[in-house]
């Protein structure tokens, strides 16, 4: 929690990331590894990326196209390079997606994860609804 979201642009230049209710932003990796800079010249180089729902995980492709788990609507989403989301699936079964990974031939693996669900949150009382499913949906 609260570590990420957080990804890496295709051609390395940029981290993007958001707190768990958003807004997303971005900054150059050469900024963040750059020593001279303070703590304020940094924070005066973020900029604006998205505005994107509550998400329990993401994914970029090499395309720059951005996979995320929408948690208010079981759903997974893309936001395209020049900003355009779409949805790709809307499924209760997909309930908080949770760390998806893209592998090389297209497929998303969408961890159901049900992270809302584990004791932690429930006053130590577990409501996962069992067996945890992995899902495959295709992206090309």
């Amino acid at each position: 929690m609260n570590a990420d979201p957080l990804e890496v642009s295709p051609d390395g230049q940029w981290l993007y990331y958001g707190p768990l209710q958003g807004p997303w932003s971005k900054v150059r990796i050469s900024d963040l590894t750059a020593p001279d800079l303070t703590p304020a010249q940094l924070a005066s180089r973020v900029e604006s990326f998205a505005d994107l729902p509550p998400t329990g995980g993401t994914v970029m492709d090499a395309k720059g196209n951005l996979y995320f788990s929408d948690l208010a609507h079981d759903a997974i989403r893309v936001r395209r390079p020049d900003g355009r989301i779409e949805t790709l699936i809307v499924d209760t079964r997909l309930h908080w997606v949770d760390a998806p990974f893209l592998d090389s031939e297209g497929m998303l693996w969408l961890p159901a994860a049900q992270m809302d669900r584990v004791g932690l949150f429930n006053d130590g009382t577990a409501r996962v609804q069992w067996p945890m499913t992995v899902f495959l949906l295709p992206t090309r």
